[in-house]
C-alpha cells in the first residue's frame, strides 16, 4: 500500500529550508494569539520517503507569499526522522507538542507512527495530517490523509485493483492473483484487501503471504518458488521499496513471465539507472498520485513551486505526498479562519469534522473528499502506469474509481 523513495533522492535531508528540524523554537503564545505565526512540524521515514519535506515546504511558502492565512504565516519548523521506529516516533510527537508547541503535525509519512504516538496527539488536540495508510491512522477525528484513509474496514478501494485488471483486458475471472508482502502491519492490512476486490469483481487469488523480512539480507529463491507454484498470472509486488526492484528481478530470473504491480516504483529519474530500468521492464505502477508525466495544470504548479524554493522541477513521490499534505493543511486552515474558529488544532478539528471538503484548486491534482467520511474511507483514485523501454508510460490516466461495500 505504501509508495517509498531511494537513496538517489534529490534531497538527502529531511529538514524544511532555513528551519530546525527540534529544539523549543516556538512559545506556547506564538501559535496560539492572534497574529502570531503558525508552527507545523512532521515526521518522515526518511529512507523509505524522501523529498516529502521538500514538497510541503513548496507548498506552504507559496501560501505564505500570497498572504499566509489572514495575515499569519505558516511556519514549518522541518520533519524529523524517526527511522520508522515507533519509540523514536513517539518521543518525536512528544517534543513537537510539547516542546514546539505545533499547531498540527504534518506531514507524516512513517511506518513507526504507532496508536501511542497518535493517541497523544489526540490527548493533546493535535491533528496530524499526512498518508494514511497505517490502521492508527483510521476513523481518528484527529488523523486527515490527502487521500483519505487508505486501510479502513468499511469499504474496499477499487483503485487499487480496477486499473490493471483493465489493463489486462478486463476479465478478472481470468487472472490468478499472487500477493507478497512484508512481514510488518502494512503487509497484512493490505493484502486481505487485495484479495477482497479481485474477489468481488470475479478472480482469484492462489498465494497471499506477508512472510517476508522488512530488513536485513533477503534470499528471494523460496517466494519466487512458491509463485512460480501457485501458477499465478499477476503477482502484487507489495513489498518495501529497498527489497522491491531486487524481487521483480528475481521474479524474471527464476521463470516468471506473468504480470507484476507495485505501488512504490514510480521514481521520477529512478530508471536511468540500467539495471533498475531492467528489473522493472513490463511492471504495472498503480500511482495513488498524478503522474508527472500528465502535466496538468495541478502538476505545472507543483514544478514551479519546487523552482521558488531552490529544487529541481523534477517530481518525486515524496514531493507529491508532501505537496498534496500541504494543499490539504492550508484549505483547511483557510477554512477554519472563515469559520471563526481559532487557529490551533481544537479549532482545526472542529472545522474538519463539521463538513469539510477539500478539492484542490487546480485541475489534475488528487482527488477530492469529504470528511469526515474520509477519515474512515479512502479516495479511490490511481493512475496506472508501466515501464516501458526504460520509462513511465501511462496506460491508465489518472481518475477516481469507487469504493465497494466490504
Amino acid at each position: 500500500m505504501v509508495a517509498a523513495g531511494c537513496s538517489s533522492s534529490k534531497t538527502k535531508g529531511v529538514a524544511a529550508p532555513s528551519a530546525t528540524t527540534s529544539g523549543s523554537t516556538n512559545s506556547p503564545t506564538s501559535t496560539g494569539s492572534a497574529g502570531g505565526d503558525i508552527a507545523i512540524g512532521g515526521i518522515v521515514q526518511t529512507s523509505q520517503f524522501p523529498d516529502t519535506a521538500t514538497g510541503f515546504q513548496a507548498r506552504i511558502t507559496r501560501a505564505n507569499a500570497e498572504g499566509g492565512i489572514g495575515g499569519r504565516m505558516i511556519k514549518f519548523i522541518g520533519a524529523q526522522d524517526d527511522n520508522g521506529t515507533a519509540a523514536t516516533d513517539q518521543q518525536i510527537v512528544q517534543s513537537l507538542i510539547l516542546n514546539d508547541h505545533v499547531v498540527a503535525i504534518a506531514p507524516v509519512t512513517t511506518v513507526g507512527l504507532s496508536p501511542a504516538s497518535t493517541d497523544f496527539a489526540a490527548q493533546n488536540k493535535t491533528p496530524l495530517l499526512g498518508w494514511s495508510f497505517l490502521p492508527n491512522m483510521c476513523g481518528n477525528p484527529w488523523v486527515y490523509g490527502f487521500n483519505g484513509c487508505l486501510v479502513g474496514t468499511k469499504v474496499l478501494n477499487s483503485s487499487l485493483m480496477d486499473p490493471v485488471i483493465s489493463a489486462l483486458g478486463g476479465d478478472a475471472s481470468k487472472i490468478k492473483l499472487a500477493i507478497q508482502a512484508n512481514s510488518n502491519q502494512v503487509g497484512s492490512s493490505a493484502n486481505g484487501l487485495y484479495q477482497s476486490i479481485l474477489q468481488k469483481r470475479g478472480g482469484t487469488t492462489v498465494y497471499n503471504q506477508q512472510n517476508m523480512p522488512a530488513s536485513g539480507s533477503v534470499d528471494y529463491t523460496p517466494y519466487v518458488q512458491a509463485i512460480l507454484n501457485s501458477k499465478a498470472n499477476l503477482v502484487i509486488n507489495g513489498i518495501i521499496f529497498s527489497e522491491a526492484i531486487a524481487f521483480a528481478a528475481a521474479l524474471k530470473a527464476g521463470g516468471y513471465t506473468g504480470a507484476i504491480q507495485d505501488f512504490q516504483t514510480y521514481f521520477p529519474g529512478l530508471l536511468s539507472q540500467a539495471n533498475v530500468a531492467s528489473a522493472l521492464e513490463g511492471e504495472y505502477i498503480d500511482a495513488q498520485i498524478p503522474p508527472q508525466e500528465a502535466e496538468t495544470p495541478a502538476i505545472k504548479q507543483l514544478e514551479k513551486d519546487l523552482v521558488a524554493i531552490g529544487k529541481p522541477s523534477t517530481v518525486s513521490l515524496g514531493d507529491q505526498v508532501g505537496y498534496w499534505t500541504g494543499d490539504l493543511l492550508v484549505q483547511i486552515l483557510k477554512a477554519t479562519a472563515a469559520a471563526g474558529h481559532p487557529l490551533t488544532g481544537d479549532g482545526i478539528q472542529q472545522t474538519v469534522n463539521a463538513g469539510f471538503s477539500y478539492t484542490p484548486t487546480l485541475d489534475g491534482g488528487v482527488g477530492a473528499q469529504k470528511f469526515p467520511t474520509a477519515e474512515s474511507e479512502p479516495t479511490p483514485c490511481a493512475a496506472l502506469l508501466q515501464v516501458k523501454n526504460k520509462q513511465y508510460t501511462v496506460v491508465k490516466p489518472f481518475k477516481c474509481y469507487e469504493n465497494l461495500p466490504a
